[in-house]
């Protein structure tokens, strides 16, 4: 059982950086769009 649970709990870690960098990186295309088009919030497909 303990193995189980430190391996739920890595992959939870996981997920969460995961999570973490996929938002970074998603903020970063955003502030680059809004400083290469002038646009503010608008997010353009």
């Amino acid at each position: 059982m303990i193995e189980t649970q430190a391996a739920v709990a890595i992959n939870e870690t996981f997920v969460q950086q995961l999570a973490y960098g996929i938002i970074n990186s998603l903020d970063d295309l955003l502030e680059r769009g809004d400083v290469a088009t002038g646009d503010k919030g608008d997010i353009e497909a």
